[in-house]
Parts: structure tokens; sequence; C-alpha cells
């Protein structure tokens, strides 16, 4: 009787163990695993984020979509969205974009902030955000969601692995404590002692090789290395490491690797800075950024396949010429990354005291990859690169402002004509903060009446008299002074801040037009300019036609002009706006003509009524050079067989109106006759001239 309660007593304990083995072992598994793929998937999430910044930007659809589906690829990956700052969707990972434009709230399980980094785990799946920052500005969002099914089906199995073998230990126990209480009482008892401990230490292990995951280490104990039923859990178990460490090193290849041309990417490249810095805090980084001049072009015109071939090509020549020059000056090439930065985008890392001879040898061996003019079989032939230069301490002790000066320099080459090598200089940053707040300016001069127009004479060359005016806007601002049109307008026409400048253009010269008129006493033609911006951020033709009617103006005293680029893209919206404004009656005059690259189909695919001829070739009238006015008759001559108007300007002298009109000008306008002048100004010296 006491050996069978003594039995029965430790079957209990026994089975009591057994069910504490079966929580623990499963709690901390599924800890283990949750935890290893929230630390990777935020590396991964961060390494997106990165890779999102200008695209998200500037909503390039397809960049974002090249991203999510690389990233699509991943295990346990479910779906990918974008959003932008104010919270509506970019990009769902899908095809056709279903959620495109819609609010991100409806879309999750639970309300989150993009603002800042964080996670949920919600029943089988994990939900983790990022926002997305550009030059330290949030442009947007990035959600991942991740499936746990997997984490937990392995959960589950390892859990029937240990109650199988668990029950497989129980039963062999049982029959082992009948024997011995049968048979040997005695004997039964010892027995068991060395029957418990025989199941014990091995379970022991396994509760240990379990909290061992959670740390990384994934030997298996020796004792685990058994042929028996402890044995094949271990295997098991073992098993279901490697497969973590694969997902791993899955992970790590996403976070850290470009994965069309195998090099490390953007996240990869500011690693190996930010180590190198804390490894050597006096040490030397030279940065290198590159970027493929015009490649949207040849993706447009040969595929994104060929595209990518080539991105891998010129992988394959630069890697080359870092192991020549490496070579050649005597440098470690294990100092030396590569890294693609996304897109055509590229970056290289010179770790050490490189001189500015040695990189300037480098800079030279890296343009010859690019447009090889010996070989045009080479699959480079015809390509460009543009190479921006930055030296850390040189330019800056901030290492987070190396990888922005090296960005500068390389826009400086883009700006200088491309093709070309551009070191970073203070200057650049002196004018990026003249564009920064240039740019914050603009968006608060219309509202506070810092903007105005004035009106530019146009005369007829016989008689002396005004016919028209040309419409000019100014910006007069409190802290910034005087801004030229020159330096505003190609900022304004990148920002959507254009069309509310253009609104008040418009809005004020069909203001302004009836006071000309009646001030003349007769019709006068006034035209004004229109940027290619403006027709994709409104209608301008429908603003003109509304204005028209709600100030009472003739369209046959309206002109608008255009310049060349408004027409390079023969876009359909352009052309349809210009139908209809040419159908109202509104004349439309190609501005700055013959100073691009137009063809002079343009003059016949568009509804186009005038030119004007550009100051360049007025400038040249009194050169001497009877080619000079022989190309400026021509030009008036060709458009008076195609029944154009025109108007000449930049006139300046009495000379150059001579030999203007004497090769067949009619209109002019230039500082001859007068400057541009605001409206009131304009009104009071038209009634003086009238009077006089």
């Amino acid at each position: 009787m006491l050996m069978l309660l003594f039995s029965a007593a430790i079957y209990g304990e026994l089975q009591r163990l057994n069910q504490s083995i079966s929580d623990v072992s499963q709690k901390k598994v599924h800890d283990s695993l949750v935890n290893e793929v929230i630390s990777r998937s935020e590396v991964l999430l961060e390494s997106l984020a990165s890779s999102l910044s200008t695209p998200a930007k500037y909503q390039h659809l397809s960049a974002i979509d090249e991203q999510l589906k690389l990233i699509s690829a991943t295990p346990l990956v479910r779906q990918a969205l974008v959003c932008d700052d104010n919270y509506e969707v970019l990009h769902d990972g899908t095809p056709g974009l279903d959620s495109f434009g819609n609010s991100v709230d409806p879309l999750l399980p639970v309300r989150i902030s993009l603002s800042q980094a964080g996670f949920r785990v919600l029943n089988n799946q994990l939900l983790m955000n990022q926002p997305i920052l550009h030059q330290g500005e949030q442009v947007g969002g990035v959600l991942l969601w991740l499936s746990l099914v997997p984490v937990k089906r392995s959960v589950y199995e390892t859990e029937q692995a240990i109650n199988t073998v668990l029950e497989s230990a129980e039963q062999q126990f049982m029959l082992f404590l009948i024997y011995m209480v049968v048979a040997f009482g005695l004997l039964a008892l010892i027995l068991s002692a060395l029957l418990s401990n025989t199941v014990t230490r091995p379970v022991q292990a396994l509760m240990d090789y379990s909290q061992s995951l959670a740390l990384g280490r994934w030997e298996l104990p020796d004792i685990l290395k058994k042929g028996d039923e402890f044995g094949r859990l271990g295997l098991s178990f073992k098993n279901m490491a490697a497969q973590i460490q694969n997902n791993v090193r899955n992970i790590e290849t996403l976070a850290f690797n470009d994965q069309l041309t195998g090099i490390g990417n953007r996240t990869f490249f500011q690693q190996q800075i930010s180590d190198y810095v804390t490894d050597e805090p006096d040490g030397k980084i030279t940065l290198l950024q590159i970027d493929l001049d015009n490649f949207k072009w040849f993706n447009e015109t040969r595929g994104f396949h060929a595209g990518d071939l080539l991105l891998k090509k010129m992988v394959a020549h630069c890697g080359k010429v870092l192991d020549e020059w490496c070579e050649q000056w005597v440098v470690k090439r294990e100092d030396v990354h590569l890294a693609r930065l996304g897109g055509d985008e590229f970056g290289i890392i010179l770790l050490g005291d490189i001189s500015r001879h040695g990189v300037h040898g480098l800079t030279e061996n890296l343009m010859t990859v690019f447009n090889p003019a010996q070989d045009k079989a080479h699959p480079l032939h015809g390509m460009q690169a543009s190479i921006g230069v930055a030296i850390y301490p040189l330019n800056t002790c901030n290492i987070s402002e190396i990888q922005h000066h090296v960005s500068l320099a390389l826009n400086e080459a883009k700006v200088r004509g491309k093709n070309r090598v551009v070191y970073f200089e203070d200057e650049m940053n002196a004018r990026l903060q003249r564009r920064y707040e240039l740019e914050q300016a603009l968006l608060k001069a219309r509202r506070q009446g810092e903007l105005f127009m004035v009106y530019q004479p146009q005369v007829n060359i016989s008689t002396g008299n005004v016919v028209g005016y040309e419409a000019l806007m100014r910006w007069q601002n409190d802290k910034l002074g005087f801004v030229s049109p020159a330096e505003f307008f190609p900022i304004a026409e990148e920002s959507p801040v254009v069309q509310e400048l253009g609104e008040f253009v418009i809005e004020q010269v069909l203001q302004d037009i009836p006071l000309l008129c009646e001030s003349h006493g007769h019709k006068v033609k006034v035209s004004l300019n229109v940027s290619a911006a403006q027709f994709f951020y409104h209608d301008v033709a429908d603003l003109l036609i509304k204005g028209m009617k709600a100030h009472n103006v003739d369209p046959a005293a309206l002109s608008v002009e255009l310049t060349e680029t408004a027409l390079l893209e023969k876009d359909q919206i352009v052309l349809e706006q210009l139908s209809r404004l040419r159908s109202a009656g509104v004349a439309i005059m190609l501005d700055d003509f013959g100073t691009g690259y137009a063809s002079l189909s343009y003059l016949k695919e568009f509804p186009i009524t005038g030119l004007k001829v550009d100051r360049s070739y007025t400038a040249r009238l009194c050169s001497g050079d009877p080619s000079d006015f022989a190309l400026f008759e021509s030009l008036l001559f060709l458009a008076n067989n195609l029944g154009l108007s025109t108007v000449v300007e930049g006139i300046e002298n009495e000379h150059e109106e001579q030999q203007a009109q004497l090769a067949g000008a009619k209109v002019a306008q230039g500082f001859k006759y007068a400057k541009g002048l605001p409206t009131e100004e304009q009104l009071l010296a038209i009634e003086m001239q009238i009077s006089a």
C-alpha cells in the first residue's frame, strides 16, 4: 500500500512536471520566435522607409511599386501599405491600387499613429508602422502586415512533439512502476528513482534549450543528440532553429543588400559610415554619389528590363574600376564600398585618409565607365553620369550632414549641365538656404499682398503708337527685397504654389485690361505668360474664359504667351486647353522663339497665332555681320508666310529699331520705348502721353 501511494505521488508529480514543461516550453518558443521576427522586421521596415523617402515625397508610384514588389516576396509578409503625410493611401501593394487616395484609418484593425515607429501583435498577424522621412521632414508612412501563422504553427508542432514524448515517457514510467510494485517492491523504488532521473535531465535540457533560443544560441546540447524520443525532439528543435536562422539571413539580406545588383543598399551605406565613425572618431571619410543622366529617358525608350541590365553592367564596370584604383593607390579594398542608394543613384564610401589627388584619379576613372568614346559596342556607350563628392570632416564635422552635402554636390553637377564631377562647397548650402527661404516666402506672397503686375508697352514701329502690353508679375518681399522672376519662378514651377501665382496673374490682368483700353480710348492687346506647369495644376482655359465674361473683357484684347517647354511633350491636356482658348478668340503667342529646340512642326500642330522674336537675335542686329541680319529677317519672313504676327523683343536703342524695321518688323517692345510699370503708373503715363 505504501508503495502504491508512493508511486501514485511520483506519477502525479511527473504529470505536473510534464504539464509545467509543456507550458513553459511553448511560451518560451513562442516569445522567442515572435521577438526575433519583430526585431528583424524592424530593420527591414527602416530600410524600406529609407528607400521610399524620395518616391513618397514626389509620389512616384512606379518607384513605390518596385519597392513593394521586393518586400512582398519576403517570407511572412502579407501586405505592405504606403501613405502620404495626410494618411491617404499612395500604394497598397496591389496592381490595381484599390485603396489609392483613401484614408488609412478605415483599413486598419486598430488606430495607430504614423508619426513614430511601432508595432501591434493582433491574433495571428503582426502590424508594424514606420514614418517616411525626407531630409528630416515626414512625407508619409509605411505599414507592414506579417503573418504569425507559421510561428504559431511551429509552436503548435513543438508542443505536440513535447506532449507526445512526455506521454510516451509517462506510459513507460507507469509500466515500470506496475512491474516493480508487483515483482520487486524495494527494487521498484530504486529503478523509479533512476528512471525519473533519466526523464528529468533531457526534459530540463529541452527547457534550457528553449530558453537559449531566445538568446540566439542554436547549438543542440549533447544530451539531446541521442537517438531516443528526446533526441528526436531535440533534432526537431534544431531543424526549427535552422529554419529560423535561414529566415533571419533572408531578412538581413533584404535589409542591407540591393536585390537587383547584389551590392549594398542605402541602409548598408549609412551603416558603414556610422560604424566607421564609431570605431574611428578621428577618421576621414570621402563620399561619392553617382547619378545616371537621363536614365528615365533610357527606361522609357528601351524598357525597364533594359534599364535593369544597364544598372547591373554599370555595377560590374564600377567594381573593376574600384579594384584597379585600390591596387594603383595601395588602398585596402575592404575600405571601399559601393552601394545602390535607389533608382539610378549609387554611392561610394572611401574610408581612411585619401588625398584629393587620389579621389580625382578615381572620379576620372569612373567617368570613363560612361559614354566610352572609343568603343561604340560598349554596353554603357551613350550613357553619361554626374558625380558629387564630399569629405568628412573637411566639409562638416556632423556625420549626418555629410550625406546631405554629397547630395548637394551631385545636384550642382546636374545644374551645371550634367556629365561632370563637382566637389561640395559651402556656397551650395547658402544657395540651398536661399531657395528654402524663397519657397517659404512664396507660400505667403499672395496672401500678404507682395505680388503686383507691371505692364511693358508693345509699340507699332512705324507710328510709335502703343498697340499692346506684356503683363509681367513682380514680387517685393519685406525681408528678401525685390526678387527677380528669373530667380523665383523656376522654384514656383516645381511647386503647387504656381497654381496660386497663375490665378493671381489671370485675375489681376483681366481686371486691368478694361482700364488700359479705356485710358487709350481704343482696344489694346494685353499678353500674359503661362508656364507649362500651370496647365497641369488647373484648367487655364476655363479660368480665362470665365474671367473674361466676369470682367467683360473682349477676347481679342487678350493674348497668351507660352514658352517652348509648354509644348515640348505635346501633351493632350495642353493642346486641348489651347484649342479652347483659340476657339474663344484668344491669341496664342510662342515666346522666346528661336532660342530652344522647338520644331517648326509646333507652329502647325498647335494653334499658334504669333511669335515673339527673342532678344538674343535683336542684340546681334548691329553686330555688322550680314548673317545676323539675314537670320533675323528670315525669322520674320517665315512668320509672315505662315500668317503669324510677330513682336520683336529687346529693342534698346534707335539703331536696333531701324534695323528691325528694315528687316520687316512691325511691332516691338523694349527699354527704348518704356520699362514695365505698375497699373497706376502705367495709366498715369498714358494720360500724360495723351495730354502731350
